[in-house]
C-alpha cells in the first residue's frame, strides 16, 4: 500500500523533474550579439534563438524585431518586455536592434525646454558616461533626437540585419528564416520607427505593431524635433496589416497630439495624432471601413482582487478597420491615464508595463495570421483573436 508520505515524495520528484525539464529547454535557447556595418557605422543587436532541433532538420522560423523606446537600448528592452518566453513557446526568432544616436543631448532640439542645452537635464547628462552612451534613439522621422536630427539610416540597418540572420546566422545555427513571416513592433520612439518601417520596408515585412508612437513623416510634422522627413507611402509601398496599441491618457505621446509633457511651456506644439496615423494606413491599405468592428473588449470582464493584483487592471478595447480584408488596421486603446500611461502593453512590473490583460501574446496572434505574399494566412480557431471575456481572471 502506498502511504501518504510516498505519494508526497513522488509528487515532489515529479514537480522537480518537470521544473528541471522546463529549465533545460529554456537553457537551450540562445542569445547572440550581432554587429552590422552600415556605411561607416557599426550597428548592434541581440538575436534570441528558440530551442533548435538536434535531429538534423532545418526549422523555418518567423522573425519579430522589437524596437526599444527613447533612452533605452536592446538589452534593457529584452530584459523587461518578456518576449523571449513567447518566442521559445511559439518558435520564432526575437530580435532586439540597438538604436545608434545617444538620447538626452539634443543639439538641434533647443526649442524643447526639457532637453535644451541649458536645461538641468542636459547639464546632468552631458557628461560622457557609460550610462549615457547606452541611452539610444531611433530616426523615426519626427522622433527622436539625436537619431532623427542626424538622419541615421535605420532602414538600411534593419535590412542588413535581417539579411545577416537569413544567411550567416541561419547557416551557422542550422535554421531557415521564413521570409513570408517577418514582423516589426516597437514602443514609444520604437513605435514611431515601426511606422517608418511600415512605410519603407513593406516589401519584406508582413505586419507591424506600433505601440505608444505615431506616424510622423511630413515636413511640418518633423519640425518639432528638427527631424528627418520621409515619404509615406513610399515608392514601393504595399498594403500592410497594422496593430496600433496606445493608452488613452498617454502623457508623453497623447493620442490627440496635444499637451505632451515633452512640450511643457511651448504653447501649441503638438505631435501627430493616433487618428491621423490610422487614417493614412487605412488609405494605403485600401480600407474604406470608417466605423470598424470591435474585436476585443475586456471592460466587462469579472475581476477579483488578490495579493498579487490589488487593483483592477485597465481595460482594453480593440477596433479593427477592414477586419474582413487581408490588410486591416486595428487600434487597441488601453483605458489608462497618468504619469505611468506611456508604457509597454501587458501584465508586468508597474512603471514598465501598462498592466492591462493583453500584450505580447495578442500582438503575436495578430502577426501570425498574416504573411508577406497573401495577407491573411488562415482563419483557424487557433489563430483567431483572443476572447473578449476572461471571466475566470483573478
Amino acid at each position: 500500500m502506498i502511504t501518504v508520505i510516498e505519494i508526497g515524495m513522488r509528487s515532489c520528484f515529479l514537480l522537480l523533474f518537470l521544473f528541471l525539464g522546463a529549465f533545460a529547454k529554456a537553457a537551450d535557447s540562445t542569445n547572440e550579439d550581432v554587429t552590422i556595418r552600415v556605411g561607416d557605422i557599426d550597428r548592434t543587436a541581440i538575436v534570441h534563438l528558440p530551442q533548435l532541433p538536434d535531429d538534423g532538420s532545418t526549422p523555418k522560423l518567423p522573425v519579430v524585431l522589437n524596437l526599444h523606446a527613447l533612452g533605452m537600448n536592446s538589452e534593457m528592452l529584452q530584459e523587461v518586455c518578456q518576449l523571449d518566453d513567447l518566442a521559445d513557446k511559439e518558435n520564432f526568432i526575437a530580435v532586439y536592434p540597438n538604436g545608434h544616436s545617444v538620447a538626452g543631448i539634443f543639439p538641434k532640439a533647443n526649442k524643447v525646454p526639457l532637453f535644451s542645452r541649458k536645461s538641468l537635464m542636459s547639464r546632468i547628462l552631458r557628461k560622457e558616461t557609460k550610462f549615457l552612451s547606452n541611452m539610444r534613439s531611433w530616426n523615426g522621422g519626427g522622433c527622436c533626437p539625436q537619431a532623427c536630427n542626424n538622419a541615421i539610416d535605420e532602414i538600411g540597418f534593419f535590412r542588413k540585419l535581417v539579411e545577416y540572420i537569413q544567411t550567416d546566422m541561419a547557416e551557422e545555427h542550422g535554421f531557415a528564416v521564413d521570409a513570408e513571416r517577418i514582423y516589426v513592433m516597437g514602443v514609444s520612439n520604437g513605435g514611431f520607427m515601426t511606422y517608418r518601417v511600415a512605410c519603407e520596408m513593406s516589401d519584406i515585412v508582413a505586419a507591424v505593431s506600433p505601440i505608444a508612437g505615431v506616424l510622423s513623416h511630413t515636413e511640418k510634422q518633423v519640425e518639432v524635433f528638427d527631424g528627418d522627413p520621409f515619404k509615406c507611402p513610399s515608392e514601393n509601398q504595399r498594403p500592410i496589416p497594422v496593430l496600433h496599441m496606445h493608452c488613452k491618457g498617454d502623457p508623453i505621446v497623447p493620442p490627440d497630439g496635444l499637451n505632451s509633457w515633452v512640450f511643457i511651456g511651448q504653447g501649441d506644439k503638438r505631435l501627430p495624432t493616433v487618428n491621423s496615423s490610422l487614417a493614412e494606413f487605412r488609405e494605403i491599405n485600401g480600407v474604406t471601413d470608417s466605423d470598424g468592428v470591435v474585436v476585443y473588449d475586456d471592460s466587462d470582464s469579472r475581476w477579483f482582487p488578490n495579493p498579487l493584483r490589488l487593483f483592477r487592471p485597465p481595460s482594453t478595447k480593440c477596433i479593427s478597420y477592414g477586419d474582413d480584408t487581408d490588410f486591416p488596421v486595428e487600434y487597441c486603446e488601453i483605458n489608462k491615464s497618468g504619469p505611468l500611461a506611456h508604457c509597454y502593453p501587458g501584465e508586468g512590473p508597474i512603471g514598465k508595463f501598462c498592466g492591462n490583460r493583453i500584450g505580447n501574446e495578442y500582438i503575436w496572434k495578430f502577426f501570425k495570421k498574416y504573411t508577406l505574399s497573401k495577407g491573411e494566412k488562415n482563419d483557424s480557431s487557433e489563430d483567431t483573436v483572443l476572447s473578449s471575456q476572461r471571466d475566470n481572471e483573478l
